[in-house]
This record gives structure tokens, sequence and C-alpha cells, in this order.
């Protein structure tokens, strides 16, 4: 091609030179120099559109060429990343290896907790058991004894009455006695008789003390017989209050015992599902460390998968539908890229993970909380779903979910940034100002605005397509100063939506 260039160069040369043309004053020789320049110049440009025009893979080596070399340095520099990264892994396996083992233990050693227990409850149980006929039979003798206390206290009562009667009966023998002694004078002459009769007056006051007497020795008798059951009752009613005592405190025993019992279970169940978590765990970096070292990297840590636009006022029906909508379009873009799924986990999904705190945050947990931002909010939204960690071919993707206010950045028509290009410095330079126009100041002045960009994607907040970027820079070419070039927006955008521009030249 560069001797054909020559070649006509040289015969238009050779053409000028004949015919000694002048131009601006020069001598025709170097007028025929000039003219063979400037052929060979033309012809390179018009054979280099050409070819641009013809070959995508030329064209986009020509505009593209210096981001091409920089995506190379970058995927170097990433490539030492990762070897980095897989020694790191390495290294957090031996760890997680080190964590297991503790963790086994320390399950061993709740086990064993739970067994000892286990033991003490079943002695605890076994002592109330043996409690039980103890506490019966003294609540039955405290009955008894009561009873008794009864009967006693009623015949008490009664020998009460007979010695009240007694000595109301002895108060009369002793009245007739100071009255017979006091007749003893008149009646001296039947001394005889009022003798007989104060014998028998006496022996009845005899008979009379004597029953007094006894009465007086069978009320003490008596009162040492109450006071005794009523000692003993008291005996009985202390014994049971510490029976009783003693059943609450093993019953206060046998409740801690359950407490700790159900403690020691839920830490138990906390244990096993810590070490599940922490296996699976493993498995999972296990795979993903083999994965890196043989696959290429399909997603970066924080790049996007998928979003959607959520409108406003949703029900938590509604919510859980945009949600599921979310994670199928992820599954499929992530399909796209090479993701597989496994025994586990999806192609892309919401996987458990460990906060900065150390605490488990599960797949429901992180759905729960993002149905909740989204049921009623008064605002448009959108789900954006991105990478939590470097994904690489033929594993699944760990999806990170966010949840951000979508509302209108730019109205139809609306101008967004304008910027100044010299038209008169050639096709290379007008391209390359285009460019930077739209890669500098354009994607400047809209992250400013609101705009939410497609996080770690060379196309972040849209593209211009090449028939329009042709015909931009051929208007320019036309122009041939320095033109005002503005940006407009082309329809309503919020802020989640791909930005579609309008050029006019000023």
């Amino acid at each position: 091609m560069s001797g054909w260039i020559a070649y006509q160069a040289d015969k238009v040369g050779k053409m000028l030179g004949k015919k000694r043309l002048s131009f601006f004053g020069l001598r025709p020789r170097h007028t025929a120099a000039l003219g063979t320049v400037l052929v060979g110049v033309s012809t390179s440009i018009f054979t280099i559109a050409a070819v641009m025009m013809v070959s995508s893979g030329v064209r986009e080596w020509v505009l593209k060429g210096p981001q091409v070399a920089k995506k190379l340095d970058e995927a170097l520099s990433r490539l030492d990343d990762l070897r980095k990264e897989a020694n790191s892994t390495a290294v957090s396996n031996k760890s997680l290896t080190a964590k297991n083992a503790n963790i086994t233990h320390t399950l061993t050693l709740r086990q064993h907790d739970l067994a000892n227990a286990q033991r003490n409850l079943a002695l605890l149980q076994t002592q109330i058991n043996a409690l039980q006929p103890k506490i019966h039979s003294l609540t039955a003798d405290v009955k008894n004894g009561r009873s008794k206390i009864q009967q006693l206290k009623s015949s008490e009562l009664n020998l009460l009455a007979a010695k009240r009667q007694v000595e109301i009966n002895l108060q009369k023998v002793r009245q007739d006695e100071t009255r017979a002694k006091a007749n003893l004078a008149v009646v001296a002459k039947d001394n005889s008789g009022i003798a007989s009769k104060n014998l028998q007056l006496t022996q009845r006051n005899d008979e009379l003390a004597d029953t007094l007497k006894s009465l007086k020795t069978e009320q003490t008798r008596l009162t040492a017989e109450i006071a005794r059951i009523e000692k003993d009752t008291n005996a009985l009613e202390s014994a049971r209050d510490a029976t009783q005592l003693e059943l609450t405190a093993s019953q206060a025993k046998l409740h801690d015992a359950q407490g700790l019992l159900t403690s020691a279970q839920a830490e138990l169940a906390n244990t096993e599902q810590l070490l599940k978590n922490s296996k699976l765990f493993g498995t999972t970096w296990q795979a993903i460390s083999n994965v890196s070292r043989r696959q290429p990297m399909i997603y970066r840590i924080g790049e996007e998968v998928a979003r959607i636009p959520v409108r406003a006022k949703l029900t938590n029906a509604g919510a859980v539908s945009e949600l599921t909508t979310l994670l199928r379009r992820s599954r499929v873009e992530a399909q796209k890229r090479g993701a597989h799924s496994t025994a586990d986990f999806p192609d892309a999904g919401i996987f458990n993970h460990t906060s900065q705190a150390g605490q488990t945050v599960t797949t429901s947990d992180i759905e729960k909380q993002v149905i909740s931002e989204l049921t009623g909010s008064s605002v448009p939204m959108v789900l954006i779903a991105s990478s939590s960690l470097n994904a690489f071919k033929g594993e699944p993707v760990s999806l990170e979910i966010s949840v951000i206010p979508n509302p209108v950045v730019y109205a139809n028509g609306q101008l967004i940034v304008e910027g100044l290009i010299d038209a008169n410095k050639g096709d290379a330079v007008i391209s390359e100002q285009f460019s930077k126009f739209l890669q500098e100041v354009v994607k400047e002045r809209a992250l400013k605005d609101g705009m939410i960009p497609i996080a770690n994607s060379d196309t972040s907040l849209g593209e211009v397509t090449l028939p329009q970027a042709l015909q931009i820079i051929e208007q320019l070419k036309r122009a041939d100063r320095k033109v005002r070039i503005q940006a407009i927006a082309n329809g309503n955008t919020r802020a989640a939506d791909t930005l579609k521009l309008e050029f006019r030249l000023r």
C-alpha cells in the first residue's frame, strides 16, 4: 500500500513538474514537491479512514489504543494482586482449619457440660421424688395432731366445768357446816345426831376435796399432755416447713438446672451451626481458591451484576416480587459470564456472611432488610446487585444488594454541560477532543448531578454509538473552527437510567 501511495505521489509530482505550475510564489520544482507530499498525506488519510470504516478492529485500535494499553497495564497489575490474594487465601485456609479444630473442641466440651447437666437434673428429680412421701406423711401427722389438740381442749373445758360445779358444792357444804356449828349449841340435846351429821358432812367434805385434788391432778396431766402435743405439733410443722423449704430449694435447683440445660442446648445448637458454617465457609473458600488459580475472573469485587428500577409505595408482596426479579436477572447475567451453581449455592445469590462485629448475617436477614426498605417508600428506588467478592468462571457469584433513591435527574431536552472543541486541528485531534469531552466533562457533570454509574464498567453511564460519534466529528470538521458543543438529555432520565445524549454545535 505504501509503495502504491509513493508511486501515485511521484506520478502527480512529475505531472506538476512538467506543467511547471507555481503556487503562492513558489518555484515550479518546490510546487511539484509540495504536491507530491500533499497527495501522499491525503491518500494515507483516506486509506486509514476507509480501513477504519471497513474494519471495526482497526477502528477500535485507532480510537481506543491508549485505553487498551492502559487496560493491559491494569490487567498485569491485577494479575499480581490475584497472585498475592491466592497466597493470602492459602494462609486463610490454614487459619480456618485451626479455627474448625477449636470449634470442634469447644463442641466436645459443650456436649460434656450438657451430659453433666442432664445427670444433675436426674439426681435432683430423684431427690424430689424421695421427699414427696415424707412431705405427705408429715402433713398427715400435722392434721392428726391438730385433731387431737381439739379433742384435748374439749376435754379440758369439760373438766373446768366439773371443777366449777365441785367448788360450788364444796361451798354449799361449808355453808351447811357453818350453819351446823352455829346451831350446835342450840341443838345440844340432839348432840349425837348432829355429831353423826357432822361426821357425814366431814366425810362428804373429804370426798369432795379428794375429788377436787384428783381433778387438779387430771387437769395438770391434761395441760402437760396438751403442751406435749403442741410441742410435737410445732416440731411437725417445723419439719414440714423445713421440708417445704428443701422442696422449694430443690425446685429452684431444678429450674436452674433446666435453664442451664436450655442454655447449654442453645449454645450447643449455635456451636453446631457455627461449625457447619465454618466448614461450609472453608469448603467454599477452598473451592474459590482452586478456581481462582485456574479460571479467569468474571466479576471484580464491587462490580455491578444487574439493576432494576422500582416504583414508589410498594406493598410487601410487591417488594418481594421486585427482589425476586433482581435475583433472577442477576443469575442470567452471571450465567452469561460463566458463573456456575453448586450443590449449596445458585449461579448468583445472597449468601450468609460474617459482619465486621463477627456476627453471622443470614440470607433471610438481608432479604428482610431490603424488603423493609422498599415497602411503602415514598420515592422511586433502584435495586442494584453487585459482586461482594471476586468471582471466577465456574463458581457462584455472591451478591450484595443496594437500595438507592432513583429521582429524575434530567428532563427531556435539558442542557447537561457544554465544552469547547478546536475543529481545525485535524481528524485525530478532533476525535480525541470529542472523546475527552464525553469521558471527562460529561461524565463528571452527570455524576455531580446525581447519576448512578455502573460500578467497575467501561460504560459507566451510557455510550455514544459509532454512527452518532462519526456524525458529530464530521460536523466538527465542516465547521473548521473553534466550536462550542452542548450535551443535551434525550428523554426524561432518572438517576439509574442509561444516559442518552443529543449534541448541538454553537
